[in-house]
């Protein structure tokens, strides 16, 4: 496991860990998540180390902009320039020695939303993605609203987890003297995540029949390991 950090054009460095096969160059696939990879779901490394030793794929896991060990500010969910962000995590990732160039996105829920919406930005590295509970039509299927009607998990749960969770320092520690020179992740109390329903768009819904990344939507958890294998755009 190898943790970095990519800097992106208006200077806010996003922190990425790596999960890297014993052969390379190897396709790499990505997770973007504001859920902090470094201490809330740093749970789920045994499932990255599986991509890794057992199927050949690079990990990358990103905290996005303003969440975890990231800098910057979480003004919104899947913001403008979480995607051009993603759009440069990609170009980063596919220029690494490493890497072969072919890039993958998968993620359940928040990941596999911006899954979608990257497909529709047709990143020309960007190979295939595998969405899990997600869906190309955030006004008629997300958790926030459904068909336009304001959910309670808007109002009551989410917003009240997000908030203090993005208040809480980067981490761990013991990586400061890896941060680029004046790197300081900013938190302030205003940075009230993530959600403002009257905002919802559906840009990837009339879009997503363009996208050029072969896609394999999964309603469900089981078999993610046999799923992202069998995107075979990866390969390529």
């Amino acid at each position: 496991m190898i943790r970095d950090y990519v800097t992106m054009r208006d200077g806010v460095c996003l922190s990425v860990t790596l999960f890297l096969p014993a052969k390379q160059p190897a396709p790499c696939i990505l997770e973007a998540l504001p859920y902090r990879k470094d201490d809330m779901t740093s749970g789920w490394r045994p499932e990255y180390e599986r991509f890794a030793s057992e199927f050949g794929y690079a990990v990358a896991r990103v905290d996005v902009r303003g969440t975890g060990s990231s800098g910057g500010f979480a003004t919104d969910e899947y913001p403008i320039a979480e995607q051009s962000d993603l759009a440069e995590v990609i170009t980063w990732l596919a220029t690494q020695p490493w890497c072969t160039g072919n890039i993958g996105m998968f993620g359940t829920s928040y990941g596999g939303f911006n899954s979608f919406q990257l497909a529709c930005e047709r990143p020309a590295n960007l190979k295939a993605i595998v969405p899990i509970y997600a869906t190309d039509d955030r006004f008629t299927d997300d958790v926030h609203q459904m068909g336009g009607a304001r959910k309670w998990l808007d109002i009551v749960d989410y917003c009240h987890y997000m908030a203090p969770m993005n208040l809480l320092p980067p981490v761990p520690v013991d990586m400061r003297s890896k941060r680029p020179p004046g790197f300081q992740p900013e938190r302030m109390p205003i940075q009230m995540p993530m959600i403002d329903a009257n905002k919802i768009a559906v840009p990837s819904s009339k879009r997503v029949g363009q996208t050029l990344s072969p896609i394999i939507s999964q309603t469900g958890r089981e078999n993610l390991v046999e799923s992202i294998d069998a995107s075979k755009g990866l390969r390529r």
